[in-house]
């Protein structure tokens, strides 16, 4: 069962957010490098899995990426609200 990540703590500074559109649009992923797709944009989630010496450790880059369907689906993100 997945868990809910929550959102990045909001800053004082601008955000990218107004400049990159939330919902699907042509262009190219991020990610994977692919071009002329759909792209959503939304945040990065690094997952680092607990183990016998190590606590689970989520982190979601601030920066906003456009990525694809295959990327979407096969990598950790949170869409932008």
């Amino acid at each position: 069962m997945r868990a809910a990540y929550p959102p990045p703590a909001p800053t004082n500074q601008p955000s990218e957010v107004d400049s990159v559109p939330s919902m699907d649009e042509r262009g190219r992923c991020d990610s994977c490098g692919d071009e002329a797709v759909e792209v959503v944009a939304l945040h990065r989630i690094y997952l680092t899995p607990e183990s016998w010496d190590q606590e689970e450790k989520v982190e979601v880059l601030e920066e906003v990426e456009r990525w694809c369907f295959p990327c979407r689906t096969s990598y950790p993100h949170q869409l932008l609200a």
